[in-house]
């Protein structure tokens, strides 16, 4: 099932405000634009979300289910774009800099194309035991205008499924998401959707960096699914750094299972990452 996010967007605002003409003037559009939305979004999904009447609509139980969690979500983003958006007022002022503990991850392209070498071979089995357990069930396609929803309606199912829907440390990761993606061609970035079955199980993008360099920036696969997370990084870099010498996979955030797992793959370099604040913000 495919949907445009748009619609969840108008959804969220016209289950907050119980109206559509409510809606429509806080998203500076029209109520016939929104109404036709909501009908195509109920039609798309197969149920009936409102109760419409004079007075403004109510939602039914499977309209209440899909709001309890999409307004997670558009909190999240709406919180985050507040921040930046007042992070990004600082013009002048003094500034304090800082070394972090978290580090940026550089590899050998080749190594993680191959996956070869004794020290790799457990990535290696993980890819071969996926290919061998869903043999044509599978599938990797590059993103495109036409599929990048898919991605981020996968962002907001694995933010579910990891209980980091109401952690505000993913907010800025969101918000990040979603700009990359409405920018995906004007930013010149490259990613690639992971499928099983037909539904999204992975994805990930980024873009060159250097000329020998390529980074990868947003990478997110089902845990459940052993091997998704080594056919996704693999996959892509095999569509995309074959005429690179190394890959950026960024930094582990301090994580602890998220630094083992990058450190898994065996950077050839770590990069220490520096931190510019406000100096009283950081006084």
């Amino acid at each position: 099932m495919y949907v445009d996010w748009e619609y969840y967007k108008i959804f969220y605002y016209v289950a907050k405000y119980q109206n559509f003409t409510k809606a429509a003037r806080v998203l500076g559009n029209n109520q016939p634009n929104i109404t036709h939305s909501m009908n195509r979004l109920e039609s798309q999904l197969n149920c009936v979300l409102f109760i419409r009447s004079n007075r403004g609509v109510t939602l039914t139980p499977e309209g209440e289910l899909l709001y309890s969690r999409i307004a997670s979500a558009a909190v999240q983003i709406q919180d985050a774009e507040e921040e930046l958006s007042a992070s990004a007022t600082l013009e002048h002022g003094a500034i304090s800099i800082s070394a972090t503990e978290t580090a940026l991850n550089i590899y050998l392209a080749e190594k993680l194309r191959t996956l070869s070498g004794k020290k790799l071979q457990s990535k290696r089995n993980l890819v071969n035991r996926f290919k061998t357990a869903y043999e044509g069930r599978w599938s990797y396609e590059d993103m495109t205008p036409e599929n990048v929803k898919d991605a981020f309606g996968y962002h907001i199912r694995w933010c579910n499924q990891n209980g980091c829907a109401q952690n505000r440390d993913f907010q800025g990761e969101t918000c990040a998401i979603v700009q990359a993606l409405h920018n995906f061609s004007a930013l010149a970035l490259k990613g690639g959707l992971l499928r099983l079955d037909g539904e999204v199980i992975a994805f990930t993008f980024g873009c060159r960096a250097t000329p020998d360099m390529y980074v990868v920036q947003i990478e997110k696969a089902d845990h459940t699914i052993p091997g998704a997370y080594q056919m996704i990084n693999q996959q892509f870099v095999l569509r995309n750094c074959d005429d690179v010498e190394y890959v950026n996979r960024e930094e582990d955030l301090g994580i602890e299972g998220l630094r083992k797992a990058k450190k898994s793959y065996y950077p050839v370099m770590r990069g220490v990452k520096y931190t510019a604040v406000p100096k009283e913000r950081a006084e």
